[in-house]
């Protein structure tokens, strides 16, 4: 069941991050779904998670865990040029207002490549209503975060909650095979609509076929899901 709030925004799901290594998974799994014109939007307080999920969603996005990822704090916007999409960093924190994000080219990063937004309330009206929105809060371990993701109910969330739930089957998915903490890498696919991902375990590597048949140990990792909003449980 998926809950409606005040605001218009229904949860799409909560994600219990146990620690540091966790809140970056979920950056992966998120990074896997993303396509241009996608708008993140990361809620919750300071220290709440928000920089250590960006900057380890902009790794995953450039393929290079060395990628150097700074704040963009006081610069307000930092853009990176990546394989798949160019993607736009935002922190509003410090915005003055709309004829500010003009500014700096808000409107148009957000039509153009993939945007990702912290402090998003800032944005105001600019903000599109079928961006996604994560909201971070402090579990009850020092590391612990609690991640709701939510969208607009009447604009965006029936997408996002089949590209969620799907992207969080195949992470249940590496889970039951054996695979939990895997590295999760996009491979740039052909003209086929197959996608394929690149799994790392410690010094193993493996390809994941999501859209393919039953788990093969000799070959690749298979995983078939549905095309339907709602994913099999894993087998």
């Amino acid at each position: 069941m998926v809950a409606a709030s005040v605001d218009g925004r229904v949860t799409l799901a909560t994600v219990v991050c146990a620690d540091e290594a966790a809140t970056r998974h979920l950056a992966e799994d998120i990074a896997a779904i993303l396509a241009p014109g996608d708008v993140v939007a990361l809620e919750g307080d300071l220290g709440a998670g928000k920089t250590t999920f960006a900057r380890a969603l902009i790794r995953t996005l450039g393929e290079d865990d060395r990628l150097e990822v700074p704040s963009p704090t006081f610069t307000l916007v930092q853009t990176y040029d990546l394989p798949r999409f160019a993607l736009a960093h935002f922190d509003l924190y410090r915005a003055s207002g709309p004829d500010e994000l003009e500014e700096i080219g808000f409107d148009e990063a957000i039509r153009t490549g993939v945007a990702l937004v912290e402090w998003p309330d800032r944005a105001e009206e600019m903000l599109p209503r079928n961006a996604l929105h994560l909201h971070f809060e402090q579990g009850e371990e020092a590391d612990e975060r609690h991640v709701r993701l939510m969208a607009d109910a009447a604009a965006g969330a029936a997408g996002w909650r089949a590209r969620i739930e799907r992207t969080l089957a195949i992470r249940d998915f590496l889970a039951a095979a054996g695979w939990p903490e895997a590295r999760r890498r996009p491979i740039p696919g052909d003209a086929s609509r197959r996608s394929y991902e690149r799994v790392a375990r410690g010094g193993a590597v493996r390809e994941l076929e999501p859209d393919a048949g039953p788990i093969n140990p000799a070959g690749p990792l298979q995983r078939r899901l549905p095309t339907a909003s709602r994913p099999a449980s894993p087998s």
